[in-house]
């Protein structure tokens, strides 16, 4: 049985490649959020009709999506590498002891970040289209309905 536990070290690739894409993805919304910047200082001096909006909604999404590279891999590495001894310093929302607590955290992240990216979606469609009831497609309901699913999936989980 203990050689058989050994196996879990080939998890660390998992975590080391989770944590680099959550690097990643923090990187580029600092860049995403500097030429938000940019813009608005062009905006204030050109008075260009510009929306900058569009840059800090994505902005804001990858820096979700970094925070939920963030959580999958600390919380892969908190159950196959942190011995009970060493969870007196983290944070109480990293005090995962199983697998369904990583889930149920990783559904919330990820439900969080699809309301902002569904948001994002709005706006960029409504400054491309105008602000109108029918610029809005069927399309736009797509979103919404998978994030209904998903929070009624983890109400019921949270029941069950």
């Amino acid at each position: 049985m203990k050689n058989l536990l050994l196996i879990r070290y080939v998890y660390i690739i998992a975590v080391i490649f989770t944590l680099i894409n959550s690097i990643f993805f923090l990187i580029s919304g600092v860049i995403e959020s500097v030429h938000g910047f940019q813009i608005f200082f062009r905006k204030l001096v050109t008075g260009e009709k510009i929306l900058i909006g569009i840059y800090f909604m994505e902005a804001l999404d990858r820096f979700l999506i970094a925070f939920v590279f963030m959580i999958f891999s600390l919380g892969i590495y908190k159950l196959f590498f942190v011995k009970e001894q060493h969870i007196e310093n983290l944070p109480s929302w990293l005090q995962i002891d199983n697998f369904k607590e990583l889930k149920v955290l990783l559904w919330e992240t990820i439900m969080v970040t699809l309301v902002v990216f569904t948001i994002s979606m709005i706006v960029n469609t409504t400054a491309v289209k105008g602000i109108t009831i029918s610029s809005l497609g069927w399309n736009a309901l797509v979103l919404p309905s998978i994030i209904l699913i998903l929070s009624l999936s983890l109400f019921f989980m949270r029941k069950g």
